[in-house]
Formats: structure tokens, sequence, C-alpha cells
């Protein structure tokens, strides 16, 4: 957790690879590598159900509703399965613990998720807030540039 003058993290960024080395991609799968700090991981993201402009769409919107209040839980999905065909969802859960946002990677099995989640529900996928989060820590701010960035088009930021 952050204290009072203590420094927050500042980057997160996402990078469309159009030709990942060493991966054999097809039409319907884009190669997103996501920098946190120090760290990355990267993502095989499924566009066959949601192109990629509309999971940049959920991921400012996953980031404006960590902006509700002073503790909050969202997340960033990476894959979305089609309906026909659930497998799992994959996703970065954010929880914010005031400025600070903890973000970690999540696999969630197809018999783990919810039965109302979906486009309409995205959200009761998320887990409760934890009193002792873990993960990369990025602060706020810096998130809140990268959702407006989204919407402009850029996918990185800086604090």
């Amino acid at each position: 957790m952050t204290t009072p003058g203590e420094l927050s993290p500042g980057h997160f960024s996402m990078v469309v690879d159009d030709s990942p080395k060493g991966l054999e991609v097809d039409t319907h799968i884009v190669c997103i590598r996501v920098f946190m700090n120090d760290d990355r991981v990267t993502f095989l993201v499924p566009t066959d159900f949601w192109s990629l402009r509309q999971y940049a769409r959920q991921w400012a919107q996953g980031i404006v509703r960590l902006m509700a209040g002073s503790q909050a839980v969202s997340c960033l999905i990476m894959q979305m399965p089609a309906p026909e065909e659930p497998d799992h969802v994959v996703l970065l859960e954010l929880q914010r613990c005031m400025d600070t946002v903890f973000i970690s990677e999540r696999y969630v099995a197809v018999d783990r998720v919810p039965d109302d989640f979906g486009p309409a529900n995205l959200y009761g996928i998320v887990s409760k807030p934890s009193g002792d989060p873990s993960g990369e820590r990025i602060s706020l701010e810096v998130l809140t540039a990268f959702a407006s960035g989204l919407e402009l088009g850029v996918t990185s930021a800086d604090q």
C-alpha cells in the first residue's frame, strides 16, 4: 500500500505486436504486450467475438470504473470467449487502494465464470476487494491517462 510521500509506480502501456517472433498467430488473434513498470506480459487476444476496438472500449471503461470510490475493483478483459464456445476468460484484475492500483493476471476456467457473465455484465467475475492486495503497483493517475489515450487511439502512459 502506498504511504504519503511514497513514489507511486509510473508506467503502464499496451502494444499491439502484428508479427510476434516465435508465435504463429492466425487472423483472429492479436498479440498484445502489456508493460507494467519493469514487467511485461503477453496475451494472445482473440478477435473473432470482440474486435480490438471493443476490447479497447472495455479497457477504458474498466479503468473509469476504478474512479468510483476510494477502494474499488475492476478488470481489463484480455480474452473474451464467444458465447457458443466458452472455455475460459483471461483478465487483468484491478484493485484500487486510494491512489494506487494493484494489477494481477487472472485465468478463470469456464466452470468458475458466473452464469450471468457476458457483454452486459462484465464485472461480476472480479474478486471482492482484498485487505492485502497483491500484483503490480501502478498509480491511478497513470491508468487514468492510459484510459484517456485509449479513447484517442494511444496505448501508453507514463508518470
